[in-house]
């Protein structure tokens, strides 16, 4: 595979573009910066709202949900959201569901940038059992899903990457 992309979910999204086998650095040092792109469009001032960092992670379903039940944040986990989706709780789905159409949205505009073989997913929540499939699922409508597969290292695929790069920045000496 020579051409993907490499999305992380956490507290943030962050990525990476890889065209012919090489890691795109960009202009500016910021190529693979996907979660400042747009989801949805501005109705306000501040586009930062309307990001896949703010519509689209862990830390965002989170706060919502906590928001929404009226307890502090500390007090309620992705996984508990995830656990409550499964057991059929509305709200879980409610914003679970939201948050994989705003995945969904930048998901389906960076195939059509830049078309790639398949995009990686990265983060703990891939971890999950279940996870990819339901991913794929909610990924249908887009039209994308068979684009989708995780890494095979689940939270450490960053950092295994990042060595990697450093090793090959370095070995080329």
């Amino acid at each position: 595979m020579a051409n993907f992309l490499v999305l992380t979910i956490g507290t943030g999204i962050g990525g990476a573009i890889f065209c012919n086998n090489q890691l795109v650095h960009g202009a500016r040092f910021r190529a693979g910066e996907f979660g400042y792109m747009q989801t949805s469009r501005p109705g306000g001032r501040d586009v930062r709202r309307y990001t896949m960092n703010e519509n689209c992670t862990l830390r965002v379903l989170r706060h919502r949900y906590a928001q929404h039940i009226g307890i502090p944040l500390d007090a309620v986990t992705g996984e508990e959201i995830f656990d409550g989706f499964d057991a059929g709780d509305a709200v879980c789905q409610r914003l679970v569901a939201e948050f994989f159409n705003g995945l969904g949205s930048g998901l389906y505009n960076l195939v059509n940038l830049f078309d790639p073989q398949t995009i990686l997913i990265g983060g703990g929540i891939v971890e999950r059992p279940g996870f990819l499939a339901l991913m794929r699922k909610h990924l249908a409508w887009f039209g994308i899903a068979d684009y989708i597969d995780t890494v095979s290292h689940g939270n450490d695929a960053g950092l295994i990457g990042a060595v990697y790069h450093f090793n090959q920045q370095y070995s080329q000496r």
